[in-house]
């Protein structure tokens, strides 16, 4: 029920005119299995101008589907965001991001 939710409203952000302000990245990480709110906390992070290290919890997100694709969204991502370094790893049942700006 959760993914049939998540699945109408990108459909519904795509039908939208906000949709067109949402970047390819934010698009492709929701296809790997971000939910959208999760991830834009993590894009909120990112943006921190003061930011040295991050752990960001995605509960909402699709752990299973992060897990599958995990290789993907850490080379997406570092080739989307060079100034960081990502790691995703799954403690519990739960997925988390890394944010380590690079020196």
């Amino acid at each position: 029920m959760k993914r049939i939710l998540e699945f109408i409203f990108f459909l519904w952000i795509g039908a939208n005119q906000v949709a067109s302000q949402i970047d390819s990245i934010s698009r492709l990480m929701v296809e790997y299995g971000f939910n959208y709110s999760d991830w834009c906390e993590v894009k909120s992070h990112i943006k921190e101008r003061n930011l040295i290290d991050a752990i960001v919890t995605l509960p909402h997100s699709d752990s299973s589907k992060l897990y599958d694709n995990r290789a993907q969204i850490t080379l997406s991502l570092s080739q989307s965001y060079p100034e960081f370094q990502f790691t995703l790893t799954f403690p519990t049942k739960v997925a988390r991001l890394r944010l380590k700006r690079k020196n």
